[in-house]
């Protein structure tokens, strides 16, 4: 007999699992997402800012709390496991598995990503407008004079994101690529925009 053949057993793995999971998704990975945001943010002042602005203390890692106790490998075999031991009991509804949330559901269509418009603004900034619809924000790569790798460049919240990179080459104008993906919370989604590009201005 296995561990898991007992239910009392099974619900204490089941709570174990939740526990250490929700800390691992909720507390270290949002916790090391925030981090990453503030360092971005700081880059975008040390690359972009005039010199005379202050660019702060460098950003500092949280300390995490501890975190519950540890569980075994195999953490979505085991829950799937469960799922289905609970589906094919005799006893089971569509009621009951509305109530534990275990009804299969039909998988979200998720909608490739548009730029609506490029606008090239003074100082060789570009603005970029996007529809951001049901999602987060949208992710944001770009290409600069030719180049063949995309540079991540930011996450945008809200529309419209400016671009305010000054040029490769100072005072000289260049063409810029830019694709967007969408964002559902820090997590891309969904297929990347197709490739619109436009020259700068002085």
């Amino acid at each position: 007999m296995t561990p898991y053949t007992n239910l009392k057993l099974i619900t204490q793995q089941v709570q174990k699992d939740a526990a250490f999971y929700s800390f691992l998704i909720k507390t270290a990975i949002d916790g090391a997402q925030t981090y990453l945001d503030d360092l971005r943010a700081f880059r975008k002042v040390l690359e972009n800012s005039a010199a005379s602005a202050v660019l702060g203390a460098f950003p500092g890692l949280a300390a995490l709390p501890s975190p519950p106790e540890a569980v075994p490998p195999g953490l979505w075999k085991r829950t799937r496991d469960l799922i289905s031991r609970i589906r094919k009991h005799p006893g089971y509804t569509e009621a009951i598995g509305q109530a534990l949330d275990i009804i299969p559901k039909a998988a979200p269509v998720v909608t490739q990503a548009t730029i609506k418009k490029l606008i090239a603004l003074t100082n060789h900034q570009v603005q970029i407008e996007f529809a951001k619809g049901a999602y987060s924000g949208v992710l944001i790569e770009s290409r600069r004079n030719g180049e063949t790798a995309w540079t991540p460049l930011d996450k945008a919240l809200a529309s419209p994101y400016v671009d305010t990179r000054p040029p490769l080459t100072a005072g000289q104008v260049e063409h810029r690529e830019y694709c967007i993906r969408y964002l559902k919370g820090n997590e891309p989604i969904g297929e990347w925009s197709a490739v619109e590009g436009i020259s700068t201005r002085a």
